[in-house]
């Protein structure tokens, strides 16, 4: 069968084009809503009284944006939500391969450049709007204009990587958590991220009460030792785990989808 084939350029994008024509709707929905909210709490934000509405301001806002886009994220395979779209899904003539790769184009090739440019749309579209409302109420607030560039201007090189790959590899832990539920995936996958998390936190806290026996409780005591550039042995320990994470995410998510599919 030639389902049994790893990728097949033109199968790929039949399958592309198959969930796109299926789910546009739904898909374009999500970001006109998304769109429409943002715009009102930011008009409401900027004229809710005099001030000096700066880039500090629209953290708030993009941190929202960040959380939609995780949930959005999680709601990959919405075959996989019944029995019967189970089903049907798995018997279409794509690999597991392909059909992976359609939900991560679609979500993270596709959806990331979209929303980034939605939000500095929606951003500036605001201020347009707020301008005349606050000279109307006689307010005299300055609205500055959205940009990306103020956003990492006072963090280090090493922060700002840590930043970018920290979300990516939590969209991706999101991404492929949701393979191992059928029924409220979003919930299940966040709830089982905390799982991990605090996992995580436990083996620390034993690790520190082994190798630094003057630990006490559940304190994690950690030496940090410089190094260069500003790097330390925590920052250095804190981006790998955010720079390798996804590439264990992504691979687990697959083999799942390829279990699932026989």
């Amino acid at each position: 069968m030639t389902s049994n084939h790893f990728f097949q350029s033109g199968r790929f994008f039949k399958l592309l084009s198959y969930d796109l024509l299926i789910h546009h709707k739904r898909y374009l929905s999500v970001l006109a809503s998304a769109t429409i909210i943002l715009l009102f709490m930011l008009v409401i934000s900027m004229t809710a009284h005099e001030m000096h509405f700066g880039m500090r301001n629209y953290q708030g806002s993009l941190f929202l944006c960040l959380i939609a886009g995780g949930l959005f994220v999680s709601s990959s395979f919405p075959y996989l939500n019944s029995e019967k779209g189970t089903c049907h899904y798995l018997l279409l003539p794509a690999s597991a391969f392909e059909k992976f790769l359609v939900e991560f184009v679609i979500r993270f090739v596709f959806f990331i450049p979209v929303a980034l440019c939605l939000y500095w749309i929606t951003t500036n579209l605001a201020r347009l709007i707020a301008q005349p409302i606050c000279l109307m109420q006689g307010y005299d607030s300055i609205i500055d204009s959205f940009t990306y560039k103020p956003l990492f201007k006072d963090a280090t090189d090493s922060s700002s990587l840590f930043i970018g790959l920290g979300i990516f590899s939590l969209g991706t832990f999101m991404f492929s958590a949701r393979l191992f539920f059928k029924r409220f995936a979003v919930m299940k996958s966040l709830l089982s991220g905390v799982t991990v998390l605090m996992l995580c936190l436990t083996c620390l806290v034993i690790l520190s009460h082994i190798f630094i026996p003057e630990t006490i409780g559940f304190d994690i005591t950690l030496k940090d030792i410089p190094l260069r550039n500003g790097l330390t042995t925590i920052t250095l320990f804190r981006d790998i785990i955010a720079g390798v994470s996804w590439l264990f995410c992504l691979p687990i998510g697959y083999f799942k989808l390829k279990e699932l599919q026989g």
